[in-house]
């Protein structure tokens, strides 16, 4: 998903360079902007994050996790960190429903700006066009994948209630707790751009 950190390269843009990467089914390639010149992106992305979670404990140690290679476990700990930010979103049943979310948050405001220009068009573009539909993509693949564990199907990606079950067969890697890093810092991004609202410390 889109990082509201990330600064287009030449011929480069918000709109078309992470949508085509994954459309083309090389969305994989995508955690390269995470890592280069020694992974400055994810840093500023955690840089951002550790002081808006509410257990800047847990942050610190998922980093030290991800540094150490340990990459299961520094994925427990972030999808604990992100449900406890999701918890924390002024949209009271975001928790129950995700797509809620999305319905009140993303259309509203979006339907808002074209239909009574309520929101600035160049400060309001990435966070309800690009950020939103992305967090909320995201999350609702996360958390929903609909793969039962009855069937022993497991979806092709990290998805939360196989990996914190225990049934998740796949070797945990770099990418999938840049993932969730990301997401977190997002999150909270919006929360601040759209909502006005600060947690944390």
């Amino acid at each position: 998903m889109i990082s509201p950190f990330w600064e287009p390269n030449i011929n480069e843009t918000w709109y078309d360079t992470w949508f085509w990467l994954t459309y083309e089914g090389k969305s994989d390639l995508i955690s390269n902007y995470f890592e280069k010149d020694n992974y400055s992106l994810l840093k500023q992305v955690n840089g951002y994050s550790r002081f808006e979670v509410t257990r800047y404990d847990w942050f610190i140690e998922a980093e030290k996790l991800f540094e150490e290679k340990y990459y299961t476990s520094c994925s427990m700990v972030l999808t604990a960190i992100l449900e406890a930010s999701i918890r924390e979103c002024p949209i009271d049943d975001w928790t129950q429903k995700i797509t809620v979310f999305f319905d009140r948050a993303v259309r509203t405001k979006v339907e808002d700006y074209y239909t009574n220009k309520s929101i600035e068009p160049l400060s309001r573009y990435i966070d309800t066009v690009l950020l939103l539909p992305s967090i909320d993509g995201f999350i609702e693949m996360y958390f929903n994948s609909g793969a039962r564990f009855e069937k022993k199907n497991e979806p092709p990606y990290l998805e939360r209630n196989w990996l914190m079950h225990g049934m998740t067969k796949r070797k945990i890697n770099e990418a999938d707790c840049i993932k969730l890093f990301n997401v977190i810092c997002s999150l909270h991004y919006v929360k601040h751009s759209i909502f006005g609202t600060f947690y944390g410390h």
